[in-house]
């Protein structure tokens, strides 16, 4: 999936979006997490999309979605985060998160996860953060993470038009890959351009931006008709 295709994308999803919030749900099948939570966090993000200032956009979609975390941890880091100026927030989350799920992934080999692993820049926090968040966002919100990770799409996508797509989206597995849209020097030159909040901001949407994109590419290839 091409930014352009996202930034496309991102209107009609964020007409969608209020209609997502507002249904009322039953509690997913085998998910950790109370249905509530997920609507705040879509309710959330439906607000962080429509605001036009970036720390506010990003307060709002940290506070609201802090709930959708099962591990304390994590959640914690989440509401910290939404206090913190933009450029801070990304780095919270992160450890926050992983030193409250990575004991659940012991068998699954992310770089966020290994014990020598430092958030030393935002290039390694940015190919850090999005395996891990898909990975828990599928074991805490089971059948409603795409659906979840559809709404942060919105909100990733919003970041980005913000920025003039000074950065591109993050590698994604499948199509994305294919498509060619992961981030190139030049894209990194024009991101470290940003102002430290702009920045911050990407770099804490591209774990939605990842998450959605490689949940839509497995959607895509499950569906596809057999050669």
């Amino acid at each position: 999936m091409s930014f352009r295709s996202i930034v496309a994308g991102s209107l009609v999803l964020s007409v969608g979006l209020g209609v997502f919030a507002a249904c009322k749900r039953e509690q997913p099948e085998g998910a950790k997490i109370d249905a509530t939570a997920i609507e705040r966090c879509e309710r959330g993000i439906e607000r962080a999309v429509l605001q036009t200032e970036t720390r506010q956009s990003m307060k709002t979609y940290y506070g609201e979605c802090a709930g959708i975390y099962t591990e304390q941890g994590c959640r914690q880091a989440y509401q910290d985060a939404a206090n913190l100026d933009p450029s801070q927030q990304m780095a919270k989350v992160l450890e926050g998160c992983r030193a409250a799920y990575c004991p659940s992934f012991a068998n699954q080999e992310f770089e966020a996860c290994k014990p020598d692993f430092k958030p030393a820049s935002p290039a390694v926090i940015m190919k850090a953060w999005p395996p891990l968040h898909e990975a828990i966002l599928e074991r805490d919100l089971r059948a409603y993470a795409p659906r979840v990770s559809r709404a942060m799409l919105v909100f990733y996508s919003r970041v980005m038009q913000r920025m003039g797509g000074a950065m591109a989206p993050p590698p994604a597995s499948g199509a994305a890959e294919a498509d060619g849209s992961a981030p190139s020097a030049a894209d990194a030159g024009a991101a470290s351009e940003a102002t430290a909040a702009d920045a911050g901001a990407a770099n804490a949407a591209a774990d939605a931006g990842k998450g959605a994109a490689s949940a839509q590419a497995r959607k895509g290839a499950a569906s596809a008709p057999s050669p």
